[in-house]
C-alpha cells in the first residue's frame, strides 16, 4: 500500500514541505494518483537517513568555504552588540565623572559661600561730598 506525501512524512517525522521538495529534486520516488497528489511507497523512506547524510556533508563542505554559517552570523552580531554596549557604558561613565567633578566644584563653591557670609566687611567711613564748616 502506497502513503500520500502526508503519511510518509509522519512516518519520517519531517516535514511535509520537505519531503515534497525532495520528491521534485528527485532524491526520493513517488507516483501521481489520478486524483493529483503524491504516492510514496514505504520502502523510500528508508533512503531518509541517507539522504540527510549527504546533505550534512553538503552543508559542511559550503559552510566551512565561502559562506558562514547562521551560528557563526549570530556570533558575529552578537560580539558587535557587545562592543557597542561596552562603548555606551565608557561613555555613560565618562559622564558620570564629568558629573561628580562639577558637582565638587559646586560644593567647593558652597562652602566658600557658607565661610564668607559669616564674615562682615568693615566699611570704610563713608566720605561726604559735601563739607560743613569745615
Amino acid at each position: 500500500m502506497k502513503l500520500t506525501l502526508s503519511q510518509a512524512a509522519e512516518h519520517a517525522d519531517i516535514p511535509k514541505a520537505t519531503l515534497s521538495r525532495w520528491v521534485k529534486q528527485g532524491k526520493i520516488s513517488a507516483e501521481r494518483a489520478e486524483d493529483g497528489t503524491l504516492r510514496l511507497d514505504p520502502a523510500e523512506l528508508d533512503r531518509i537517513p541517507d539522504i540527510r547524510r549527504s546533505m550534512e556533508r553538503h552543508t559542511k563542505q559550503h559552510s566551512s568555504s565561502h559562506e558562514p554559517t547562521y551560528e557563526t552570523r549570530l556570533e558575529t552580531r552578537m560580539e558587535r552588540e557587545m562592543e557597542l554596549l561596552r562603548e555606551i557604558i565608557r561613555d555613560k561613565e565618562r559622564t558620570i565623572e564629568d558629573l561628580r567633578v562639577e558637582r565638587d566644584d559646586w560644593k567647593k563653591q558652597a562652602q566658600m559661600l557658607v565661610l564668607t557670609a559669616g564674615e562682615k566687611k568693615e566699611e570704610a567711613p563713608r566720605k561726604r561730598w559735601w563739607t560743613f564748616g569745615h
